[in-house]
């Protein structure tokens, strides 16, 4: 098993006790195992980390067929996909715990329990996975900061050399309703029809970043925070999004756009013209 920086994916050999990252200074880690070799079985493969105190989800279950993918750091993520299905299972050590399920009609339903973040809450987590998934790409960017000062419509900034990597966040979801609900009543469920449902509660995020001056734009790189509403990195929604909406996002001058998932492999640039 092998370790190496969450933050800017360097591996490196790491004493007993947790030192800081020798490329961008980050103490998180990410441990890796690969396991090799042939099994055949019958029953269900089940990926649930239940907290305590809290309501339990139904479990993922996955035939053998089936690819998975088990993710643990501060939650325990598990992504499913199999023939024209997909599933994200979420538990993190704040109690909450995260179900979203695209079936072979094309419906997808996103039940949460535990009390939603508020206000700030997470931003900087979000940036951090989407560091990480920008230095799998080969960049290095450094741990996220936090801005001090007048407001300046970025959350956290990033350093690669002498390049600024200027955050903005802002929620996948939109939905007001959803977050007071659960806030009061402490889970939620919501679903949609179709992937293209979905994909327009992407735009209608982006949109609400329309008001920012355009000459401002630029160096800014919008993350559109999913790592409570998994099921808006679903690659149906993904492609979706940037096929109808590509062309238009990108038209907005943004640096980038972003849908960011609870870990680097769900998380996706939205901003692509799909005629490229």
């Amino acid at each position: 098993m092998g370790s190496c920086c969450s933050t800017c994916g360097c591996v490196f050999l790491e004493p007993e006790s947790r030192v800081p990252c020798p490329k961008c200074g980050s103490e998180t880690r990410t441990f890796q195992l690969h396991l090799e070799g042939q099994v055949q079985f019958h029953g269900k493969l089940v990926a649930c980390k239940p907290p305590t105190g809290a309501n339990t989800l139904p479990p993922l279950e996955k035939r053998a067929n089936d690819s998975l993918t088990l993710t643990a750091r501060e939650a325990v993520v598990a992504h499913g996909q199999g023939e024209g299905t997909e599933a994200i299972r979420l538990s993190d050590d704040q109690a909450q715990s995260v179900a979203a399920d695209l079936l072979m009609d094309g419906t997808s339903n996103l039940a949460i329990r535990g009390k939603g973040r508020r206000g700030e809450e997470g931003v900087k987590k979000v940036c951090e996975i989407l560091i990480a998934r920008l230095n799998q790409g080969g960049a290095c960017w450094s741990e996220p900061k936090d801005l001090t000062g007048p407001e300046q419509g970025v959350d956290y900034e990033a350093h690669d050399g002498t390049k600024i990597l200027k955050i903005q966040v802002t929620r996948a979801i939109q939905d007001q309703e959803l977050w007071m609900r659960l806030a009061k009543a402490g889970e939620r469920t919501k679903q949609y029809q179709t992937a293209d449902e979905a994909a327009d509660e992407l735009r209608d995020a982006i949109k609400a970043k329309e008001k920012i001056p355009p000459g401002q734009r630029k160096e800014i790189t919008l993350a559109l925070d999913a790592t409570e509403t998994p099921g808006q990195v679903f690659q149906l929604v993904v492609k979706s999004f940037q096929g109808r909406h590509g062309s238009w996002s990108r038209r907005l001058g943004f640096g980038t756009i972003w849908v960011v998932g609870p870990i680097a492999e769900l998380t996706f640039r939205l901003d692509l013209d799909p005629m490229e």
